[in-house]
């Protein structure tokens, strides 16, 4: 369960990664707000693209704390990249990777496959809503909307920090590039 060096770099290679990919979709979400003006919830469908880290990482470096420092320094590498959410971009992450990491905590850390991703990426979805219920107007929406925009969230959360990052890490690991890595060994036995 100890940290090695290649596991603190590899973090910070995927979170730096991460953040950009946020950053990116920084600019496609304002596009994409078209959404809000119709229907409040619809605006979080996509909001599980900022959630990635809390899956890519821990589904790679099975270490506790991975999605909770993925998750947050991500954020902080979208806010020195001038993400238009600043330091309140910095909470969601820690929100959102403290979210995240209950999931593999209620495993005991033992844990990583699709089921916890997606448990994961819903709970990132729950961690978010807090900020959002707070922050960013959910405590204007009705109730029943509210409750909507929570359950999208946790659902967007499931495919973006569930589904993807399995699928891209698993992709990664068939390359050999992640054989110092358990997910290799799983790899392993699906290429066979």
């Amino acid at each position: 369960m100890s940290w090695k060096l290649r596991d603190i770099v590899l973090l910070a290679i995927l979170a730096v990664v991460s953040g950009l990919i946020f950053r990116i979709f920084d600019f496609l979400y304002n596009i994409l707000q078209i959404g809000n003006i119709v229907w409040p919830p619809g605006q979080n469908i996509l909001n599980g693209v900022w959630f990635i880290a809390v899956g890519l990482v821990p589904y790679i470096i099975r270490k506790p704390g991975a999605a909770l420092l993925a998750e947050v320094l991500a954020a902080v590498v979208e806010w020195a990249l001038a993400g238009p959410y600043g330091i309140s971009g910095v909470l969601s992450g820690l929100l959102q990777g403290l979210g995240g990491e209950l999931a593999y905590l209620f495993f005991a850390y033992r844990r990583y496959n699709l089921g916890v991703l997606s448990l994961s990426g819903a709970l990132a979805g729950v961690g978010y809503a807090v900020q959002y219920y707070y922050q960013y107007g959910g405590n204007h929406l009705t109730h029943l909307d509210f409750i909507l925009a929570v359950l999208i969230n946790c659902i967007s959360g499931v495919f973006f920090a569930g589904f993807v990052p399995k699928w891209i890490d698993d992709a990664l690991a068939r390359t050999g590039l992640l054989r110092n890595y358990a997910i290799a060994q799983r790899a392993k036995g699906i290429s066979q």
